[in-house]
């Protein structure tokens, strides 16, 4: 099973160096039997991944996000059951009952007559409705609002897990790249051994020019291991987001990231991104529900009216043909005189709640403000200080060029080609994590404008 590693250059996509070379033997057997111990983060079957993949993945399989949606049926349960108070309650009833009446404690118990015990059969049907009760309807309008908080709360925590999905791809892709800097690297060292060698044994050169290029060599062996056990940690992160079988292989998509998130961004204004935003959303629709309770705190004062009644038959023995009609119909009227200063505790604690939401709500205004602006421009600079990377790049190559020339002329040990080829491998790495942080830029500003996956439009 091979471990597919995809490499970036803007040009061929092939980081500078690799290819240029055949490995000795022994060498070759090292740098296999390393492959071969990389191969152990997937052995099952490849699966290619795009962010798209992913984010759909995510909404569908992710255990965390698919807690969060049970939350809003629990959220519309609630809501229903508080409406059932303010409906009809209607119910069959049968009742079977046989008395025995005692004289005892009458004073007569000797005189008295002992009557036989008594039975009665009672079926009916009882129903009840309440005509007004304002507290009843309060409840259910503030389970609705909760409904539609919890809503909110679910696309709230789902931008959450999607950002993290995101980072934790990007992430892997740029440890995936590191792979390739570190592979193109050790066939630097090793053309620089076999070079070394070969002077070394026309008498150009001495032996510490052997011996330093083992020593870079081994080195970056070591650098390659290291690697080997961050892209293991980044892809066991990835398939638990997006519960994979932990055997499989992932490849990920490794095509160049666009400028024009940067520009469309400026496109928005601050209403068009808060509307956009499910916490800002959330936050609103509280203080919407925090007013209504402020207001329902009052109506706790008003009375209560409720229908009740009930119909049916009443015989001494169930189905015995002597049954007798029996119904009673009435109404309650419930006014509230003293509560023990509740209800105006009530008020105060529900004012209280509406302005610490207004604040919470003037906070995530200026917040949201303050980021997009920030964003902004972190992406347009973190884009530019792509090119200087890749310009570096091309700098550093040429650098080692002229290093190993001068090496191989006889004019120069080999210290020089050494520096060159850290320098290399470090531009390397610094193009590559000037991608992965503007594609964090990328993230960050989707997130300021409300979902992350508006990253696939770019």
């Amino acid at each position: 099973m091979k471990t597919v590693i995809h490499a970036y250059n803007r040009h061929s996509h092939k980081y500078p160096g690799s290819g240029k070379a055949k490995l000795p033997g022994s060498l070759l057997l090292a740098v296999l039997l390393i492959g071969a111990s990389g191969s152990s983060i997937g052995a099952g079957p490849e699966v290619f991944l795009t962010l798209r993949d992913v984010f759909d993945r995510v909404e569908v399989e992710n255990f965390q996000v698919l807690i969060n949606r049970e939350s809003i049926e629990d959220a519309r349960q609630v809501a229903l059951r508080d409406r059932a108070a303010l409906l009809p309650k209607i119910s069959l009833e049968a009742f079977r009952a046989r008395t025995q009446i005692a004289s005892v404690g009458t004073g007569f118990a000797d005189f008295a007559p002992r009557f036989p015990p008594l039975s009665r059969f009672d079926a009916k049907i009882t129903g009840e409705l309440s005509l007004l009760n304002a507290n009843d309807l309060a409840t259910w309008r503030l389970s609705k609002y909760q409904y539609e908080i919890s809503e909110l709360t679910y696309r709230e925590r789902l931008q959450d897990i999607l950002d993290q999905t995101a980072r934790a791809y990007f992430t892997h892709l740029r440890n995936l790249r590191r792979m390739e800097v570190f592979d193109a690297n050790i066939e630097r060292d090793r053309v620089l051994l076999d070079l070394a060698r070969t002077q070394f044994q026309a008498g150009v050169t001495s032996p510490i020019d052997v011996t330093r290029a083992k020593v870079r060599l081994a080195a970056d062996h070591k650098e390659r291991l290291q690697q080997e056990t961050i892209i293991m940690q980044s892809d066991l992160e990835l398939k638990k987001i997006l519960n994979f079988d932990l055997g499989i292989t992932l490849q990920l998509d490794d095509r160049e990231p666009a400028e024009t998130l940067a520009a469309r961004a400026g496109e928005d204004t601050l209403q068009d991104i808060l509307e956009a935003r499910p916490d800002y959303l959330k936050a609103s629709y509280e203080l919407k529900r925090n007013r209504f309770a402020r207001k329902a705190a009052g109506w706790e004062i008003l009375p209560t009216i409720q229908l009740f009644g009930e119909w049916g038959y009443a015989a001494e023995k169930a189905f015995d043909g002597r049954e007798e009609e029996a119904w009673l119909g009435g109404v309650t009227f419930t006014v509230p005189i003293f509560d023990g200063f509740r209800i105006q505790s009530n008020k105060r604690r529900a004012s209280a709640l509406v302005r610490l939401q207004e604040y919470a709500l003037r906070d995530i205004e200026l917040r949201v403000k303050s980021e997009h602006l920030l964003a902004r421009q972190d992406v347009q600079s973190r884009f530019a200080q792509i090119d200087i990377a890749r310009r570096k790049l091309a700098l550093s190559e040429e650098e080692l060029d002229l290093a190993r020339t001068r090496f191989t002329k006889g004019v120069a040990d080999n210290r020089d080609v050494v520096d060159a080829q850290a320098n290399l491998a470090g531009s390397g790495d610094e193009l590559v994590e000037s991608i992965y942080q503007y594609n964090l830029s990328r993230l960050f500003m989707a997130s300021i404008r409300g979902d992350a996956r508006l990253l696939l439009d770019y």
